[in-house]
């Protein structure tokens, strides 16, 4: 079972490191998902 023992470390998730850092990697994600839909709005893709 070393699977489990590795997924819960933070060691793989360096956002948890810091208080903030996963709501960052939200707003990160958040504002690219925005940006690709104004982009594809405007070229009439959707």
């Amino acid at each position: 079972m070393r699977y489990r023992a590795t997924v819960f470390e933070a060691g793989n998730l360096p956002e948890l490191k810091t208080s903030y850092g996963y709501f960052v990697i939200l707003a990160v994600i958040a504002v690219m998902c925005i940006a690709l839909f104004i982009r594809f709005k405007r070229a009439r893709r959707i």
